[in-house]
């Protein structure tokens, strides 16, 4: 009698608890009455009441918003709402779902009638900013090959899981398929396809910078990147990276699948510099590359310019003829304090490495007038820190 009235209160409070969940519904266009109550009643996507009706929502439970089939486009100059903008929506009690149709039938694109061309004011397809939060982005696909800053991009938010999305034959992505910036926290990537991406070298799979920390990129897979696969720049912090596959065919020049560069400028020197990421746990990862090829390495922390404040980054033939000299509890910790790259927080852990040239590479390149201080017949070099940081793995 008490377990039969025990499942029935269960069952109510599940019940309840289901029913507090508000599901509203969107498509690239306004369906019936537009309101977004039901699939018949779709609110175009971009129509400012139904996110104002959303924020409101949000202060009382979870919202899902069902985004039916269809192309969702990206026209500029013309409509430049067309790229989505959340900006400060989530909850901290009650999370956000921003879901597409099954198979990945809802479809993020720039108009296929927009010139390829057209650089000036890009805009990303989708872009999560000011504080927005507690939100998931599930089962999006992105393509296409007119031009975005990004396909999907978050700046100054956090809690953010993005999961079961694609990003495929996007070779309209000038910087990124997906980024991370600003002081961003706590960002997932989860079970995510990234294939045939990117409009140049500029263009990477992920990008993420600028003191954003917490990163997971999980059970994800990466084919064909033009630029870096993932990417990691100016001080991200507490970055994990874990069952995802690697895959470089041999398509486009090849980059570092793990990458960490610095870009320092005089300007970037009298704003107080760029320093590398810290924090980085691989493991059981698939790193495979299809063709030989000059740079064909997991991983690469490089520097191009000047150094920063506070940091000797720049390294001349004699200084990498006295670190291969060390052994490898002195080669970290000259990396420790030369370069503040906190060894004890990179970590390695069963991961596959196929036809790789390198494993960890570090390159400088004297830049943007550093040459005068820094020959580069001296200081434009490379080495490995395979010995230092992960002579374990295979």
């Amino acid at each position: 009698m008490l377990k039969s009235l025990f499942i029935v209160c269960s069952g109510a409070v599940c019940a309840a608890l289901c029913a507090s969940e508000l599901n509203l519904y969107a498509a690239p266009e306004a369906r019936g009455k537009g309101s977004g109550s039901s699939p018949e009643n779709a609110a175009r996507l971009w129509d400012h009441n139904l996110w104002k009706n959303i924020k409101k929502k949000l202060e009382k439970s979870p919202v899902t918003l069902q985004l039916a089939p269809g192309n969702y486009y990206t026209e500029l100059p013309a409509q430049k709402e067309t790229s989505l903008v959340l900006r400060g929506v989530g909850n901290e009690k009650h999370h956000f779902t921003l879901r597409g149709a099954e198979n990945h039938g809802s479809v993020f694109a720039r108009h296929p009638n927009d010139s390829r061309e057209i650089k000036n004011n890009l805009f990303p397809l989708i872009v999560i900013r000011n504080n927005s939060r507690n939100i998931i982005i599930d089962g999006l696909r992105f393509t296409g090959n007119g031009l975005c800053s990004a396909a999907l991009a978050v700046s100054r938010s956090r809690d953010i899981l993005i999961r079961n999305c694609v990003w495929k034959d996007l070779r309209g992505a000038f910087y990124a398929a997906s980024s991370a910036d600003a002081e961003s926290e706590n960002i997932t990537w989860e079970n995510c396809l990234f294939e045939n991406v990117g409009y140049d070298t500029r263009a990477h799979m992920l990008y993420n910078s600028n003191s954003s920390k917490k990163l997971t990129v999980r059970n994800c897979t990466m084919i064909d990147a033009y630029g870096d696969f993932v990417r990691f720049r100016n001080q991200v912090d507490d970055v994990t990276v874990e069952n995802c596959t690697f895959i470089d065919n041999g398509k486009y020049d090849s980059s570092p699948m793990l990458a960490f560069p610095l870009f320092v400028t005089e300007q970037v020197v009298k704003k107080g510099g760029e320093f590398f990421s810290t924090g980085l746990t691989v493991r059981n990862n698939r790193f495979e590359f299809k063709k030989k090829a000059n740079r064909n390495w997991m991983m690469c922390f490089h520097i191009s310019g000047y150094n920063p404040p506070g940091r000797e980054y720049l390294m001349s033939q004699k200084d990498i003829a006295a670190f291969n000299a060390m052994d490898r509890a002195a080669q970290r910790k000259f990396l420790d304090e030369r370069m503040g790259l906190q060894t004890d927080r990179i970590r390695f852990e069963n991961n596959t490495i196929i036809n790789a040239e390198d494993t960890v590479v570090y390159e400088c390149w004297p830049k943007y007038g550093s040459e005068k201080n820094f020959p580069p017949e001296e200081y434009n070099t490379k080495f490995s820190l395979g010995k230092a940081l992960l002579e374990q793995e295979k």
